[in-house]
């Protein structure tokens, strides 16, 4: 408590906030990660969505009502993120089935790492679209980053980055279906 501030005054809103935060989050913090760990199968995995679980719920905190119950919140909003997640790895095998075949062998004939090869698509891709573009969508498939954290990281609001990455997706679309004379 900072000095100045008697100790039956009411802490300011934020603080309040905060602690009710904590709360929430010692409280649930190991059985949500168990969830995630059950139906993920990989802790590492789990760990990090279990940040994503409380950074929005803590965006959120202000909806949440007294007769609802915590635990059942954070699960909905785990499996939502579950759901995410599994939608993304989707997405990723799908472009991967596209870029490998392009990215197949070394001139001397070694199959590289299925990551360099999947690297080595998107490079052929690059330098067809605009650095911005190229920015994101690789901090979003390849480093695997949210719409927030770029547009957090490049200075823009959250829908730009949705538009760009919707933008960079339809051109690599266009590129990739392309015949090889005209890419």
């Amino acid at each position: 408590m900072s000095e100045g501030v008697g100790k039956s005054a009411p802490p300011p809103a934020g603080d309040a906030r905060a602690a009710r935060f904590e709360e929430l989050y010692r409280e649930h913090a190991s059985d949500i990660q168990g969830y995630l760990i059950r139906r993920l199968g990989n802790a590492a995995i789990a760990s990090d969505l279990l940040q994503e679980v409380f950074l929005a719920a803590w965006r959120q905190l202000h909806r949440l009502q007294a007769d609802v119950r915590e635990g059942a919140w954070l699960v909905a909003i785990a499996k939502n993120l579950l759901r995410g997640h599994y939608a993304k790895r989707g997405r990723e095998k799908r472009l991967v089935g596209r870029l490998l075949p392009m990215a197949a062998a070394e001139p001397n004939g070694q199959t590289e790492s299925r990551e360099r090869r999947i690297m080595a698509g998107w490079a052929l891709l690059s330098p067809q679209l605009p650095r911005r573009r190229n920015a994101i969508l690789r901090m979003f498939y390849l480093q695997g980053h949210s719409c927030c954290l770029i547009a957090e990281y490049l200075g823009m609001s959250s829908q730009a980055v949705r538009k760009d990455l919707s933008r960079g997706r339809r051109a690599r679309r266009r590129l990739l279906m392309a015949p090889a004379c005209c890419a």
